[in-house]
């Protein structure tokens, strides 16, 4: 008979569909947010090359001030000369050979050039500052992948829970089914109709599954794994309860948006190079002393080597000062103004740009805020009617279409919470972003 084919059939099945939810095929490693942004950061490259190069902007500025030291040279110089003259002018004929060692000290001190060592101090302090912030800012951009990743795990692991309790559901219908099947209280119509209840929702809990394990790769990506591990989620789908309010918000990002820092920094530098430019309009002192012990010899035919030397000691100073170079200074300044004003403008334009990313953020929220408010009272409602449906079909008031409609009706809301939850969670996740609030919801992930 084809219904108990099929009786036997899913008697195999089934359970084992509903073991894939339940059981684990191996030991899986426990796993919060926290250790996953901490084993995300560690692991990327990105933030280790930035971190490097904070090293060495650090290491300018620590140098800044040695550049504007003496420059001091020690040499040493040895000549090798052969000379054969027959000019009948010169004072000393024939063939003659000189000798020579120069030994000396020289120094070259910039006194003043236009206070360009305050300003290339100064310069190299933003420069340190924004090599930071580009650091922090590949940080909250990689804390905001890994958050996102793991909440949806966590979604996908809640909506795997649901697909299970509903088969669960399925499962105890067709058995009690089966039971009154054979007592001859049920059609076979109906025993066909609670088994392809029960085999869709087992259907849906492995599809269920794939999307959880989709969601885990995604997970194992984020964190930048090199080896596919299975984790068992600890952390439980957590959110605020109340609205966000724009205006406050919207306050906070433009003091502490990690890309508004950046751009505030970029201006500053601007600024910083049209006066380091205004700077070679002043005039540049420098002092250059030193000083040079000479041994020479000359050997001529015949004549014993004749040996001698020389003392000197120098102590120079210079101005220079440029009167005209072709209007070259006033155009770099001209340009640098210019450049000015486009960082204040590429400011404003980034504000507005945020301020309407945080605006869609904060409204999705809310109302995700709402369908979630609403879904969780439809859905007591419904575990209760459910409940009171059960009775109703034992008893006969209630048909298999009824209970199976309610019963999908439970599904849809227990789903549709869930994915309120994960674009709330998202909305919230862009909006601690927005407002530089990540690094300070995880302090232990800042350098």
């Amino acid at each position: 008979m084809n219904i108990i084919n099929k009786q036997t059939v899913q008697l195999f099945l089934v359970p084992i569909f509903f073991s894939m939810m339940t059981c684990p095929l191996f030991a899986q490693d426990k796993l919060n947010l926290i250790e996953a942004i901490r084993i995300g950061l560690s692991n990327n490259f990105g933030i280790k090359i930035l971190k490097i190069e904070e090293d060495i902007a650090q290491n300018q500025l620590n140098n800044v001030y040695r550049r504007r030291l003496p420059k001091v040279d020690l040499f040493a110089r040895q000549q090798n000369n052969s000379n054969n003259n027959r000019s009948p002018t010169s004072f000393v004929q024939g063939f003659y050979s000189d000798r020579g060692l120069d030994l000396g000290l020289d120094a070259t001190w910039v006194v003043f050039e236009g206070f360009k060592a305050r300003l290339d101090k100064s310069r190299l302090e933003k420069l340190n500052r924004q090599s930071n912030g580009n650091t922090m800012l590949l940080v909250e951009n990689t804390i905001h992948a890994i958050m996102l990743a793991y909440y949806n795990t966590l979604i996908k692991k809640e909506a795997g829970v649901v697909q299970h309790e509903s088969g669960i559901r399925s499962k105890e219908r067709y058995n009690d089914a089966k039971f009154q099947f054979e007592k001859g209280k049920v059609s076979g119509y109906d025993l066909l109709r609670f088994e392809n209840a029960m085999l869709i929702d087992s259907t849906n809990s492995i599809i269920q599954q794939k999307e959880l394990d989709i969601a885990m790769q995604t997970l194992n990506l984020a964190m930048g794994n090199k080896i596919y591990k299975v984790y068992q989620l600890t952390d439980k789908l957590d959110y605020q309860k109340e609205d966000y309010q724009f205006i406050k918000l919207q306050q906070k990002m433009i003091s502490l948006n990690k890309e508004l820092q950046n751009q505030y920094l970029n201006l500053m530098l601007r600024r910083n190079d049209i006066g380091i430019l205004k700077a070679n309009r002043y005039p540049k002192l420098a002092i250059n002393t030193g000083l040079s012990q000479n041994f020479n010899s000359t050997k001529f035919q015949e004549i014993d080597r004749i040996k001698g030397g020389s003392f000197r000691f120098y102590l120079n100073f210079s101005v220079t000062y440029n009167l005209f170079d072709g209007g070259q200074i006033n155009r770099a300044i001209d340009e640098g103004q210019f450049k000015e004003k486009i960082a204040a403008l590429e400011i404003e334009q980034i504000k507005q740009e945020l301020s309407n990313v945080l605006k869609k953020a904060v409204t999705n929220y809310n109302m995700q805020l709402q369908i979630i408010r609403i879904n969780e009272k439809l859905i007591n409602n419904l575990k209760q009617n459910l409940i009171l449906e059960k009775g109703r079909y034992k008893n006969g008031f209630s048909s298999l279409l009824e209970y199976r409609s309610l019963q999908q009706e439970n599904i849809n809301a227990e789903q549709t919470r869930l994915e309120a939850i994960y674009e709330l969670l998202i909305s919230e996740t862009e909006i601690l972003k927005l407002t530089g609030s990540l690094l300070k919801s995880y302090p232990e992930n800042k350098r």
